[in-house]
């Protein structure tokens, strides 16, 4: 079975991400996460979902195995019925661009407990919250890294 842990010569994508829909992927019910950009990495890949809006922590990682782009009005009818989101919403999200993504997950692990971010600062020390993504490795924050896989580990041997 794929792992969610990342191996050390993977880039791993850390994702900004609402709480509510952080939690939906971490239980179970949606298993796409829409991007207009999505990350330039191989498949499989892990995310760390780093949930915003007052939790401000890694509250997760998911492993994405595949990544569906296409103009929205094609995309949003291949996913949307599996997801918790209506249509709508989605269009609204991508709001007039004509190319987006879909980055299916095939499962995600709730870190217990999550990566606070005073945890996250104290390795890596000019972190902000991204605004959609920013890519992060062993070799640039590998505290962060390593600390991740310590989590995970731990909860999922």
């Amino acid at each position: 079975t794929m792992s969610v842990v990342p191996n050390s010569q993977e880039r791993v994508v850390f994702l900004s991400i609402k709480p509510e829909y952080a939690e939906a992927i971490l239980d179970g019910s949606k298993p796409y996460e829409y991007r207009p950009q999505p990350p330039v990495a191989g498949v499989p890949f892990t995310m760390l979902l780093y949930a915003t809006d007052g939790v401000s922590e890694v509250v997760g990682a998911a492993l994405v195995d595949d990544v569906k782009r296409a103009d929205p009005k094609d995309l949003i009818p291949a996913t949307v019925h599996d997801t918790p989101h209506d249509a709508d919403e989605v269009r609204a999200y991508f709001d007039g661009t004509t190319s987006g993504a879909a980055l299916h997950v095939r499962h995600a692990v709730r870190l217990e407990p999550p990566i606070e971010r005073t945890e996250i600062r104290e390795r890596w020390p000019d972190f902000t919250v991204p605004q959609n993504f920013r890519y992060v490795s062993e070799d640039s924050h590998a505290g962060l890294v390593e600390l991740t896989r310590t989590r995970l580990n731990t909860n999922h041997g």
